[in-house]
């Protein structure tokens, strides 16, 4: 799990994204979608910031979920046209 933490807050506290981690996505505000127009220019600047990690480390978005980001998998490689790195198991060997 990746945090965001905001520097300038000496606790540590959570940089504010809009939603919780693992919310609910509720039509027909779609409060988790990653680019939601509805959220404050603050939370939609957070998401960006943690977009730019992710994606410069080369992982890919899931758009209804901020926070869900994949590498290697296959959804991973539908979206950068490589071949998925893992995939499913069966009897705990990747098929």
């Amino acid at each position: 799990m990746i945090l965001l933490n905001d520097p300038r807050v000496r606790d540590g506290a959570q940089l504010d994204m809009g939603t919780r981690f693992n919310d609910e996505p509720v039509a027909p505000e779609n409060l988790t979608d990653t680019g939601c127009p509805l959220i404050s220019s603050g939370q939609r600047g957070n998401r960006r910031l943690l977009a730019r990690a992710m994606e410069g480390a080369g992982f890919v978005n899931s758009p209804a979920e901020w926070w869900h980001w994949s590498y290697g998998d296959p959804y991973w490689g539908l979206i950068t046209g490589h071949p998925a790195l893992y995939g499913p198991l069966k009897d705990g060997f990747a098929i």
